[in-house]
């Protein structure tokens, strides 16, 4: 299967693709502004799941909700979709 050709337009200028793909530097990097969030599907503890769009392919995005303890609830969230990952 071959990868999905990304639409150069949603890109900002500090995110430059070789052909097509993001460049190695840029390549686990997800800017905030190349996400189009659509509907809630989903909610839980760490927070929220839309459904949208990022440079053009659906996918599922994970809004983390603010807490005072919000460090360690990320390292665990971090860890968690590592985990999942694999």
């Amino acid at each position: 299967m071959r990868p999905p050709r990304y639409n150069t337009t949603e890109m900002d200028d500090d995110f430059e693709l070789e052909d097509g793909l993001p460049n190695v530097d840029e390549a686990h990097t997800i800017h905030f502004e190349q996400l189009k969030f659509d509907d809630e599907i989903g909610s839980g503890s760490f927070g929220s799941v839309y459904k949208g769009t990022y440079l053009g392919t659906p996918v599922a995005i994970k809004k983390i909700a603010k807490s005072e303890d919000l460090q360690e609830e990320l390292d665990i969230f971090v860890q968690r979709e590592a985990a999942m990952a694999k």
